[in-house]
């Protein structure tokens, strides 16, 4: 409580002193800014109607974090239910353009081993386009540095984070660049140790309660390389490639006690886990661009594979400390690879009746799994075929889409766009069944736009869109967590459709309000079921799901000096909880607000300080309500030797208050559950970048761009 009411002042405190600032002349204001930018200086985040940007590399806290953290603190994204949402809605997230093809926790564990030296900056899509891949309701783009100066350039880094543990987080990029060949490389690596906690309580009948106190520590040794060029043929005629990929290497090392309390009995015993898992997974692109003609009509060919491939091997060992029941020994051994093929050709038309782009993409993708349990039984590793299996999952989706975009006379922009896919899908259980699908869904999209002048901009849009379920969910293995739990992927589970509509008016690209609402059809959540004394959690489709979000979202500049961003939002959250095998009594709805401040200070002598704020309230979430969180982060950034010399020192989660709590009562399971890691960080960050040369192009501004190229005159 103490942390709500320090937070709530110091925002009261940030509202009037930025109200007190915009009693000053607006025409002056906005010549400020934009002769800011054209000295290429850009604020931390940028906002318009249709997009918000987060210059990661401007920020001393961002580029001392990894870019899953990175994300949390982008203005209201949010983490549910193991998945990344941004203003309740579900996102896809993609880097340089690319689909990443995972999510959950393989998702978070790609993202976690990024660090964000290597970003250049974020851009969120609240309401993508249909040339976007219809999955998600929003789409999170992450811009990797790119090489930009001539001759020969790179940088060095080495981030050390001080915490219970010492980690260690070098890398380095190496560029060429000439008149028409540009080559850019980056490497990183990770040495980090870090611990973590877990507690629950569970009811398990009105005579028998459950509890479990996890504990232990993790230790990861990440590489994260990539090699690219781009090469212009000629002024119309471009190729390029990119290789790059993640090898993960993770350790475990846990203890779990456990007390199963009923009304005659005490049951004590300690599960103790060691794992080792490896990830292995590169991804290459070729692509080739054409101008076909002086009306910059353009025709863009993608090429793309991806491969995920992971390996774990744990052991098992559970000491009973009553009953004088012998040791438990259990070990599996689980293999999986993921590849994915992808074509795509993408064309820009710009034409007297409108702009015009259009495309079709394929992606095949093989998902094959393998897992063998093992019991151990008189000295001898006995196979268990109860847990073993192989299952393979393979999916085939085709896509084509168009859009139109057109300006109707000096205020108007209407932007129609149609989406179609067709998924075939065919899930093998060796041994056992198999699962067929073939649908096809249209995704419509439309986005109208009425601009009174630039200073006021007033945005309409609907879309239709799509959430697939991760691999790891349709696969039915069983992954053990203890004699009383262990998760079950579901087979039969489908993919979740989403109607979303949204209302913004944004006021010269600092204040934006809106309203959004999503209606979501087979809601994709995690389920618990009891199967005796044994909670099976797996994932399911729920009937259906609606958020109503309203949100504000506001940039301004303070004494030239301090750039504020101050976003809220509050919303209800509505789900109804039955499924085809289970009808709910009770829905699990809620209201629920989100409160970010991030604030950046540029001062004398190349010093830079930013403080990050953080406050989401409790939620609904499926069959979870998820408790609330206040997060805070703060670095201090100096620049040496004419800019080469980069100096950082930031603290993340500065009182410790980060956290995973939630509750769930359905049917018949009654759980509290707490999960801690690791998460404040004393991060010290040295940049150092060689080599010369100048980029005779000067970046777009997108903030003004977009907007300056659909007005004749500024009224």
């Amino acid at each position: 409580m103490r942390h709500k009411n320090i937070f709530a002042s110091f925002l009261c405190l940030l509202i009037s002193i930025s109200i007190f600032s915009q009693q000053e002349d607006n025409n002056t204001k906005i010549k400020e800014i934009q002769e800011v930018i054209l000295k290429g200086q850009k604020p931390y985040i940028e906002q318009t109607a249709n997009k918000i940007s987060v210059n990661v590399s401007q920020s001393p806290t961002a580029s001392t974090s990894n870019v899953y953290d990175i994300l949390l603190q982008s203005p209201s994204v949010i983490e549910l239910n193991g998945n990344l949402a941004f203003r309740s809605k579900s996102v896809s997230v993609l880097i340089d353009g690319k689909l990443t093809n995972l999510s959950g926790e393989d998702l978070k564990a790609m993202l976690s081993s990024m660090q964000g030296t290597t970003i250049d900056k974020i851009e969120i899509l609240p309401n993508p386009s249909s040339k976007y891949d219809a999955t998600g309701g929003s789409v999170i783009n992450i811009k990797l540095l790119k090489n930009k100066k001539k001759g020969i350039n790179g940088t060095l880094t080495t981030n050390t984070q001080i915490a219970q543990h010492l980690s260690h987080l070098p890398g380095a990029t190496l560029n060429f660049k000439n008149k028409s060949l540009n080559i850019y490389s980056g490497y990183n690596y990770e040495n980090s140790k870090q611990n973590y906690t877990s507690n629950s309580d569970q009811v398990l009948s009105p005579i028998s309660q459950l509890f479990q106190n996890e504990y232990g520590t993790t230790f990861k040794n990440n590489h994260n390389y990539r090699l690219g060029a781009d090469y212009d043929i000629n002024k119309n005629n471009t190729i390029g490639f990119l290789f790059k990929g993640m090898n993960n290497r993770t350790t475990l090392s846990g203890s779990n006690d456990i007390e199963l309390l009923n009304s005659s009995d005490l049951s004590l015993s300690r599960l103790k886990n060691n794992s080792k898992s490896k990830i292995f997974s590169p991804a290459a692109n070729i692509y080739y661009k054409r101008v076909i003609d002086s009306l910059q009509r353009t025709m863009m060919v993608n090429l793309d594979y991806f491969e995920y491939g992971k390996n774990v091997d744990e052991d098992f060992v559970t000491q009973y400390f009553s009953n004088n029941i012998s040791d438990v020994l259990l070990r599996d051994y689980a293999s999986g690879t993921n590849k994915v093929y992808s074509a795509a050709v993408d064309f820009e038309y710009p034409s007297a009746l409108g702009n015009f782009e259009f495309g079709l993409k394929t992606i095949s993708t093989k998902s094959d799994n393998n897992i063998l349990w093992e019991n151990l039984s008189n000295g001898f590793w006995i196979n268990d075929p109860s847990k073993s299996n192989q299952f393979i999952y393979n999916e085939n989706i085709y896509a084509g889409y168009i859009t139109y975009d057109k300006t109707l006379g000096d205020n108007w922009q209407v932007t129609l766009g149609l989406r179609g896919e067709q998924t075939y899908s065919r899930g093998n259980l060796i041994g056992g069944d198999q699962n067929d699908r073939n649908y096809f869904n249209l995704f419509p999209n439309v986005n109208i736009q009425y601009l009174k002048n630039l200073n006021n901009v007033f945005n309409i849009n609907y879309r239709k869109s799509i959430q697939r379920f991760g691999f790891d969910v349709v696969n039915p293995f069983i992954r053990y967590q203890s004699e009383y739990a262990y998760f079950q992927g579901n087979p039969n589970i489908r993919p979740q459709i989403n109607h979303s509509f949204d209302f913004s008016y944004t006021y010269r690209q600092r204040l934006t309000i809106g309203a959004s609402e999503t209606h979501s059809i087979d809601a994709l959540g995690p389920l618990f079921t009891k199967n005796g004394e044994t909670t099976v959690s797996t994932y399911t489709n729920f009937r259906s799901s609606d958020f109503f979000y309203i949100y504000a979202s506001w940039n301004t500049t303070l004494f030239r000096i301090w750039t504020n961003n101050l976003v809220a939002g509050t919303g209800g959250y509505k789900f109804n909880t039955s499924t085809e095998d289970y009808i709910s009594v009770n829905n699990n709805n809620s209201w629920a607000y989100l409160i970010q401040n991030n604030n950046s200070f540029k001062l004398k002598n190349n010093w830079a300080v930013q403080l990050d704020l953080t406050y989401q309230s409790a939620l609904a979430s499926g069959i979870f309500k998820q408790k609330g969180y206040f997060n805070s982060n703060v670095g201090v950034s100096k620049q040496l030797l004419d800019n080469k010399l980069s100096l950082k020192l930031a603290v993340s989660d500065i009182f410790n208050t980060m956290e995973t709590r939630y509750s769930v009562d359905y049917n018949n399971i009654l759980l509290n559950q707490t999960r801690k890691k690791e998460t404040r960080f004393l991060t010290i960050g040295l940049t150092y970048k060689f080599g010369g040369g100048n980029s005779k192009s000067k970046e777009s501004n997108d903030t003004f761009d977009d907007l300056e190229k659909r007005m004749k005159t500024e009224q």
